[in-house]
């Protein structure tokens, strides 16, 4: 019983330390932005958006559609605008429609 809770406190450990080194990740990539570091805002957004967060998915997705940092991909767009949308992300939802209308990245539909 001892070595279950000595395991599960280092599982919580190990979780609570990926999840705040994620918002650190996500922070310092709003904070590239904000001072026009595009390319290190997309380092750091790709970081945890690998890790599934929806709002660093959905900002790589609007940097890949406004070509911030990368080269303009609307295919890349949809991948990440998806991967939020997917996830319940109302904005990725949306700007995602938008593709669809536009046929950007996807057939028209």
């Amino acid at each position: 019983m001892r070595n279950l809770l000595i395991a599960l406190d280092v599982c919580a450990a190990v979780t609570v330390g990926s999840l705040s080194v994620a918002w650190a990740d996500f922070e310092d990539g709003v904070a590239a932005y904000q001072r026009g570091d595009y390319a290190t805002a997309v380092k750091e957004f790709r970081a945890v958006a690998e890790q599934g967060d929806t709002d660093a998915q959905y900002n790589l997705g609007f940097m890949y559609e406004d070509g911030k940092g990368v080269v303009q991909d609307y295919k890349e767009v949809v991948k990440w605008y998806r991967k939020a949308a997917d996830q319940g992300h109302t904005s990725a939802q949306y700007n995602l429609g938008f593709m669809y209308e536009d046929g950007k990245g996807v057939v028209q539909d």
